[in-house]
């Protein structure tokens, strides 16, 4: 029986485990007993706690198992005196014995001797009163160390009265001196030899485990454990879960059947041998467990149950020889009893180990058994050499993820082999883990003189010379490649040489050598399609497209970029994926197609975050620019700061720069001192693009806060920069900087301004700008440079970037309605008005000033003061009204007075009309003037002869489109020729590839006309129709002409929606219904084409005109 105070007794067993007595051993912890004191010494799993649960059931036992607790003997002492008094020892707290307790660990060991002296004498009643002697036994003794616990420990053993047993069991050696004790024949000793199985006892363990321990491998396995019982109870455990094949099955079926039937067969028993009867049932149980059914012949090798539920077993036990499957029952065993680590103690389980994880199964591929021990150990081994081989056999399986898991169990210190540190190097770095992509590639062994150690230590440096490159180092990234391509060219391996050639491009992108990265991307393409490398191809392409949207190509960037994402998507490579989609999306805002850009920005940035990637920093980086760009501040900052708090980490310098220089811009407004601040930060860290981006967020930063010195400063920076760089989004900007820089400067210092046009003219500029017009004086230079800038905008296509320049040009031209034009077209591409506080052109010119009078007449009539429209009250009158549309509608002309009194007045004589008209004028004037703090012809002038609407200081819309729609088609219908020189000296933006700048212009025009003149049901006189029919037929020629070049433009569908309206408005418009059936033609919708052209038939056949062919057929008649 057992009885405690303490801890209950907890045995070496583990979940399902098979115990079997030990008679043998108890018969001599008997023997030993009489020497009263005896220790148990060995490692886990060999079967202490077992043996002594099994004597102390016996036998009337107290027991104790340690706890770190009680390395304070207090502790200790109340512990074990809890577990004496509990079979019947008189234990005297130590409380109430202060003066015993106060000697220490030996004044308790004091106590305890007297109770336990008390208990043999037959004065207490304890077992020693006639149980038989007492015995204490204190489990995992080795918790305690060599402290004053011990020390109580010492000197209850060497006090130990007659009739008392001491047992100590532990891991380690009891922890005080014993040689005294042993001289003197009173310490009794079971060590590791004592517990271990005899092969008897091996066989009797896995008797009641069934068929499956009968198996040679499985036996093997409990053999080579039988130092460590409880390792040996596991496996028989294991071995009782297992299930034999379905023919064994039938045949235990079928021996239970007919052992069933031959029990009902036999005659009842007499009730006088029913006991003779049950005993010899039992002994007949006890021979059938002693002899179990073999594991039937014919059927797969048993494998631990955790292999068998994820793999299917015969495929295991046929690609494993018996070796293998008995180390796996080995391991599977000891898992069982807890994480692998702590079982290096176990010699088994470092065998076991060592066999399966061999180091030339990797070579020769067998990779059976290591994947099996993965599944079974389900973490590192704790053993260097074999975690290392596992961690290699992961990456052969594509499981990097698990391989790092074993990895990170290996000492810091060791090298690694090349193959297995580039491979994971080249993982982490695409996750943007570069610190620890850097140190695991720092780890490479250096590998053998053959070609495949070459290739790998190519590999290795490639990869190094990459995280280099993303930490903005040049220097070393540039020495790294070019080794990288030696080694690359010498193993003549071409997975190598195009690891090699990339890194070289990144030294060449970094140099600012577009050429030399162009040339090392097409060596390292052709070499991984040579080598089938799919991942390497998707990552050049997508390094490419990165390269073309620096390089302002954006439309070529979304193809090349688009073949990636569609590689990406075939190969499962999510985080490549990403980085394509997120170069794609810097490409569509190049583009100006913001829309799309935040569509696969926020793509790219879920694929980053889903992965916790650190690259996912990159991705609030552009969705903050795009935010940026579309005027929403807010958003940008908060994407911003995210980036920011995200790279500061790790030291990220592309993207810290690239966030201080983007919090630059966006904090502006509402904190200018903290811009600047970013500003200088963004400065002073280095990028792998260069400083470009820092140095335009410095200037424009300057610039809106009136430092234009420090404006020209960074303009000038960022366009020497950007040049060599190809950069020619850069190069733009900076141009545009320095522009309005010179602008802000020239208005500043108009003396200035006119010394510097008067200079005599210069020979050409050499880079590229626009020298004088022949006429011995310069141009007006922000406007060359504006323009220039203009041109490179449209080589790349940037819509938004051609509207903002062009509302820069209109607002130094002082051209209104073209300033108009492109605020709209800056609203329809989605830029809003949050857009004019970011630091940048809109903000250094500012927002386009509020009209003191606005009148609209497109549609419905309203007349706004400041913005504020005037009630209907205000006016007094419908004639005063009347009359502010009929000014009007004149689109800024004078009107004789004669005249609108007759309009206004048509049956009213002249003089008593012309006296109206005086009375009329001065109504409008007070309320176009209310509070009269102008002279009264601000805005009506008049003089005795005529009256007109002062366009310079009341914007009238019917005004504005009139203006905006004859400038937009005549710039439709010139077409100047490149480099031709406009008034002035100021050459004109030349029509750029795709038309992009003009067809964005014509658009935005007719958003301008919002409805026919005057149509708001109010009742007018015939003065109405004229500029209501002017201005409805300029529409329309307008719509014509934009339809018209929207189909040779290459954007067919949207010339079918131009040319709807126009069918729709007029029925009989010939080129209309014509140039529908060229633009559903184009857009491959025939049948409807054909439809079409059938009405437009009816139609000329209604009006009797010879219609014309079907649009593309050979004709006389010009296409439309």
């Amino acid at each position: 029986m057992i009885t405690g105070g303490g801890r209950a007794p907890v045995g070496d067993e583990g979940p399902g485990r098979v115990g079997a007595p030990r008679p043998r051993l108890v018969r001599r912890l008997d023997r030993l007993a009489a020497r009263r004191f005896v220790a148990v010494v060995a490692g886990p799993e060999t079967g202490k706690t077992t043996l002594l649960r099994e004597w102390a059931t016996r036998r009337p036992a107290a027991w104790h198992t340690v706890l770190p607790a009680d390395r304070d003997p207090r502790q200790l002492f109340d512990a074990v005196g809890a577990a004496l008094r509990a079979v019947g020892v008189e234990v005297p707290a130590a409380a109430r014995n202060p003066a015993r307790a106060s000697d220490g660990p030996a004044g308790l060991a004091g106590l305890l001797v007297e109770a336990l002296t008390s208990a043999g004498s037959g004065t207490g009643n304890g077992p020693g009163t006639g149980d038989g002697p007492v015995r204490l036994v204190l489990d995992d003794v080795h918790l305690l160390g060599a402290g004053p616990a011990a020390t109580l420990l010492a000197a209850l053993a060497a006090g130990l009265p007659p009739g008392t047993v001491l047992v100590l069991a532990g891991r380690e050696p009891v922890p005080f001196p014993v040689d005294s004790l042993r001289s003197a024949g009173r310490l009794g000793e079971i060590g590791p030899a004592d517990l271990a199985l005899t092969p008897a006892e091996v066989r009797r363990l896995l008797a009641p485990a069934g068929a499956a321990a009968q198996h040679s491998a499985i036996r093997r396995a409990a053999l080579d454990c039988a130092a460590w019982p409880g390792v040996v109870a596991a496996i028989a455990g294991l071995a009782a879960e297992t299930e034999p094949s379905a023919t064994s099955a039938a045949t235990s079926t079928s021996a239970a059947t007919s052992a069933s039937a031959a029990t009902s067969a036999a005659p009842a028993a007499p009730a006088a041998t029913s006991a003779a009867t049950s005993a010899s049932a039992a002994a007949g149980r006890r021979r059938t467990a002693a002899t179990p059914m073999p594991w039937p012949s014919g059927t797969s090798a048993p494998v631990p149950p955790g292999l068998a539920g994820l793999t299917d077993p015969a495929d295991v036990s046929s690609t494993l020889d018996e070796a293998d499957l008995a180390a796996l029952w080995v391991l599977s065993a000891l898992r069982r009893t807890g994480p692998a680590p702590q079982h290096r103690h176990v010699a088994a389980y470092e065998r076991a180990l060592r066999g399966l994880a061999e180091r030339p199964r990797l070579g020769a591929g067998d990779l059976a058994p290591l994947r099996a021990t993965r599944l079974v150990l389900d973490g590192p081994a704790g053993i260097p050499e074999v975690d290392l081989v596992l961690a290699e056999s992961a990456v052969r399986d594509g499981q990097p993820d698990e391989a790092l898991r074993y990895l990170a169990a290996v000492p810091a210190g060791m090298p690694l082999p090349a193959a297995l540190a580039w491979q994971l190097g080249a993982l982490l770095h695409r996750r943007g883990e570069f610190d620890d992509a850097e140190a695991l590639l720092e780890r490479a062994a250096p590998g053998a003189a053959t070609a495949g150690g070459l290739a790998d230590q190519a590999q290795v440096v490639a990869g190094r010379a990459a995280v280099r490159w993303a930490r903005g180092d040049r220097t070393r990234t540039r020495g790294l490649a070019d080794e990288a391509v030696r080694l690359a060219e010498r193993s003549r391996d071409d997975a190598a040489i195009a690891a090699a050639y990339v890194a070289r491009a990144l030294a060449a992108f970094s140099a600012g050598d577009r050429a030399g990265n162009e040339h090392a991307y097409a060596r390292a393409l052709a070499a991984a399609v040579r080598a089938g490398d799919l991942a390497q191809q998707l990552r050049i392409h997508c390094n490419v497209g990165s390269r073309l949207v620096e390089e302002g190509r954006y439309r070529a960037a979304t193809e090349e970029l688009g073949a990636a994402i569609g590689l990406g998507e075939r190969t499962g490579q999510r985080l490549l994926l990403a980085l394509a989609l997120h170069n794609r999306a810097e490409a569509w805002l190049g583009l100006g197609e913001l829309g799309r850009a935040r569509a696969d920005s926020d793509a790219a940035l879920s694929l980053w975050q889903r992965d916790g990637s650190p690259l996912a920093a990159f991705g609030l980086l552009l969705t903050a620019r795009v935010h940026r760009v579309c005027g929403s501040t807010s958003q940008a900052v908060a994407g911003y700061q995210a980036a920011l708090a995200m790279a500061e980490p790790d030291g990220k310098a592309q993207v810290l720069m690239e966030a201080c220089a983007g919090l630059a811009r966006t904090r502006y407004a509402d904190d200018p001192a903290l811009a600047a601040e970013y500003a200088r930060r963004a400065l002073a860290m280095p990028s792998a693009n260069g400083p470009t981006v820092a140095e335009l967020a410095a200037g424009w930063v300057a610039l809106c806060s009136g430092d234009v010195d420090s404006a020209h400063r960074h303009a000038e920076r960022a366009r020497a920069e950007a040049g060599p760089r190809r950069d020619p989004a850069g190069l733009a900007e900076a141009i545009e900087l320095a522009a309005l820089a010179t602008a802000l400067a020239d208005r500043t210092d108009p003396a200035a301004a006119a010394g510097r046009r008067s200079r005599p003219a210069r020979p050409p500029d050499p880079t590229g700008g626009v020298s004088g017009s022949g006429t011995g004086r310069l141009p007006n230079r922000p406007a060359v440079a504006l323009a220039e800038a203009a041109q490179i905008w449209a080589d790349g296509g940037n819509e938004v970037a051609l509207a903002t320049n062009a509302l820069l040009r209109a607002r130094l031209g002082a051209d209104r309605p073209a300033e108009e034009v492109a605020g709209q077209r800056l609203h329809r591409l989605g830029v809003r008005e949050g857009a004019w506080h970011v630091a940048g052109p809109l903000a250094a010119i500012g927002p386009t000033p509020v009209p003191e009078v606005e009148v609209q007449t497109l549609g419905h009539f309203v007349v706004r003061l400041a913005g504020v429209p005037v009630p209907a009250a205000a006016w007094q009158s419908r004639k005063a009204r009347e009359l502010v549309k009929v000014l009007a509608g004149q689109l800024g002309r004078p009107l004789g007075r004669e005249t609108l009194a007759a309009l206004l007045w048509p049956e009213t004589p002249s003089e008593v009309a012309l006296r109206r008209l005086s009375v009329l004028v001065s109504t409008v004037r007070a309320v176009l003037d209310p509070d009269r703090r102008h002279p009264a012809d601000r805005y009506l002038n008049t003089d005795p002869a005529t009256v007109r609407i002062d366009p310079d200081r009341v914007s009238v819309d019917a005004v504005r489109f009139h203006d905006a729609a004859r400038s937009a088609l005549a710039a439709e219908g010139a077409s100047p020729a490149r480099g031709r020189t406009g008034a002035d000296g100021v050459p004109p933006v030349p029509e750029e590839a795709g038309g992009v700048e003009l067809l964005g212009r014509l658009e935005a025009v007719v958003g301008m006309y919002t409805g026919d003149f005057c149509d708001d049901g109010e009742v007018t006189g015939d003065w109405v129709s004229r500029p209501r029919t002017a201005l409805a037929e300029l529409h329309r020629e307008l719509v014509r002409r934009l339809a018209r070049r929207c189909l040779r433009n290459g954007r067919p569908e949207a010339a079918v929606g131009w040319y709807l309206r126009l069918t729709a408005e007029d029925g009989y418009d010939e080129s209309a219904h014509l140039g529908l059936v060229a633009a559903l033609s184009a857009t491959g919708r025939h049948g409807e084409a054909a439809r079409r052209y059938q009405d437009y038939l009816d139609r000329m056949r209604e009006i009797e005109v010879e219609p014309a062919a079907f649009p593309g057929a050979t004709t006389g008649r010009p296409a439309p």
